[in-house]
């Protein structure tokens, strides 16, 4: 639980700290230009998460891994 927590606190962190400048010399006082800024985000984020690939397991329990391109799971590459 504690990994994750730093992976939620430490972004807002970054943002609290450093927004208040971008807003003021950026956007110049408007606080509605940083809701466009992370609608922009947003919609780039989700065209990047349509070019991940998910490997499909040899098993479901063997873990997968690739080399050289090739998608092996864990079992044979130990066994090799």
């Amino acid at each position: 639980m504690g990994l994750f927590n730093f992976f939620i606190v430490l972004p807002q962190t970054i943002y609290s700290l450093g927004m208040p400048f971008v807003i003021k010399y950026a956007f110049h006082g408007d606080p509605v230009k940083t809701i466009t800024l992370g609608g922009a985000c947003l919609v780039i984020a989700a065209l990047l998460a349509l070019k991940v690939k998910e490997i499909t397991p040899a098993c479901a329990t063997a873990p997968v891994v690739k080399i050289n391109d090739e998608q092996t799971s864990l079992t044979q590459s130990i066994e090799s």
